[in-house]
C-alpha cells in the first residue's frame, strides 16, 4: 500500500510540471523596459535561449533551456537571478534555484499561463562581469 502511494506520488510529480509563471501574475502590466548596458570594452558574457526555440510558440508545460555563453569563464550558479518582466517585476529565481547549474538552466517542464512573456536573466562570472539577457515566450492556449 506504502509503496503504491509513494508510485502515485512520483508519476504526479514526473507528469505535473514546475510553475515558473501564475496567471495571476501573467495578468499584471508589461514592465517598462530599460536597456541594460555595460561600459568598456569588456566582453560581457549573455545567454542563448535553446528551448523553446526564439520566437517559436509553445505549449505549457515546455522544456526551458538556457545556456550561458561564459567567454571562458566559470559562472556563478549562486549569483543567477531571473525576473519576469512586470510591474512590478516578479523574482522567478527560488523557481529555476533546482534547475540551474554552471552552463545554464534546464527546466524541463516549465509551466506558464498562455500569452507573451519576457523574462530577465542575470548572472556573474569568475572574473566578475555580469551577464545577462532578455528572453521572449510565446505560450499557446490549451
Amino acid at each position: 500500500m506504502l509503496l503504491r502511494l509513494a508510485s502515485a506520488t512520483l508519476i504526479a510529480a514526473i507528469t505535473l510540471g514546475s510553475v515558473l509563471i501564475t496567471p495571476e501574475e501573467a495578468e499584471r502590466p508589461p514592465a517598462q523596459l530599460l536597456q541594460e548596458t555595460l561600459r568598456g570594452a569588456v566582453r560581457a558574457p549573455g545567454i542563448e535561449q535553446i528551448e523553446p526555440a526564439a520566437g517559436t510558440p509553445v505549449a505549457s508545460p515546455f522544456h526551458l533551456k538556457l545556456r550561458f555563453l561564459d567567454e571562458g569563464a566559470v559562472v556563478d550558479a549562486s549569483s543567477v537571478q531571473l525576473s519576469y518582466l512586470k510591474h512590478p517585476p516578479v523574482d522567478l529565481t527560488s523557481r529555476v534555484s533546482g534547475f540551474v547549474g554552471a552552463d545554464g538552466i534546464d527546466m524541463p517542464q516549465a509551466e506558464a499561463p498562455p500569452g507573451e512573456h519576457q523574462l530577465r536573466v542575470r548572472y556573474r562570472d569568475s572574473q566578475g562581469r555580469i551577464g545577462f539577457g532578455t528572453i521572449r515566450l510565446t505560450v499557446l492556449p490549451h
